[in-house]
């Protein structure tokens, strides 16, 4: 049991400090995204009903094994109605950690090592909803900037690997799609410099 609570400790640790020194161009961290269901297969997140309303955070496609990660799911303004209740573990293992929140940012230690190519659902974030989010409203995967005193060292969500950090490439799910927009599954990698790049592009 001891070894099992020092070993969440320094993962979360981890998360603090390799983060700043990712590795060299090519290796990934893979893919969170937001989904409407557990096997991330579906990121149009339909909001027209009040109620309860879950969006789940699967992390998928990784190079490497991976131990945890730290990213942020900002409630957009286009979300009217729709206030965060809470994060909800989704038991990968009996000692997964969450520390944090998901609007602000999220540090989720997985509690064990999870090989390469892994699809793993991470998180449940809940949300109360009046049901009237506007149409193509994008819910999108961020840094976890608010999670710092200062700036992370990093434009993107990142994961711990068995051998550091790790870019990683953020998901965009959709509340009330339409024919108007799409979000799409990812099915390869994204390299650091392919991220990077993407931010500039988009201004971030």
């Amino acid at each position: 049991m001891r070894t099992h609570v020092l070993a969440v400790i320094l993962v979360l640790c981890t998360l603090f400090v390799i983060l700043g020194h990712l590795p060299a161009e090519g290796q990934t961290g893979g893919a969170i995204g937001l989904y409407s269901d557990t096997q991330g297969t579906d990121c149009a997140i339909p909001d027209a009903v009040p109620g309860v309303l879950e969006v789940n955070v699967i992390h998928s496609l990784a190079s490497d094994c991976v131990m945890g990660a730290m990213f942020a799911v900002p409630i957009p303004t286009c979300a009217t109605g729709l206030i965060f209740v809470g994060d909800r573990g989704t038991g990968l293992d009996p000692h997964q950690t969450l520390q944090g929140t998901s609007p602000i940012g999220i540090g989720v230690s997985y509690g064990l090592r999870f090989p390469p190519m892994s699809t793993l659902h991470i998180l449940t974030i809940v949300y109360i909803s009046q049901g009237t989010s506007e149409p193509c409203c994008p819910l999108q995967v961020t840094a976890a900037v608010g999670y710092f005193v200062e700036p992370p060292p990093y434009p993107n969500p990142a994961a711990v690997g068995c051998n550091g950090g790790l870019p990683v490439q953020a998901g965009t799910a959709y509340l009330n799609p339409n024919g108007s927009c799409s979000c799409a599954v990812p099915i390869e990698t994204t390299t650091w410099g392919a991220v990077k790049a993407l931010y500039v592009q988009e201004g971030f």
